[in-house]
């Protein structure tokens, strides 16, 4: 089942440990999501509103620092 939102796709660039990538934060009425996906690499540092197809949410986590962080992690259909 997927869900049909209007929001705004923040893109940035990350410098990680193996080098830069992109990623992205979705803001939408429901919440912020964290969009991680190859197909951000065709596009550019910036902000774009529109209609985005969110389908399926998942709770990440990762260690970091002696502690951990969990963030909500959504998969679109492009």
């Amino acid at each position: 089942m997927s869900i049909n939102l209007s929001g705004t796709l923040t893109v940035q660039v990350i410098q990680g440990r193996r080098g830069p990538f992109k990623t992205a934060k979705l803001a939408t009425s429901i919440g912020t999501f964290d969009v991680k996906n190859p197909i951000l690499k065709q596009f550019e540092p910036g902000e774009y509103q529109g209609n985005f197809i969110i389908e399926q949410l998942k709770v990440k986590a990762y260690e970091w620092g002696g502690g951990a962080t969990s963030y909500l992690d959504a998969a679109l259909d492009w």
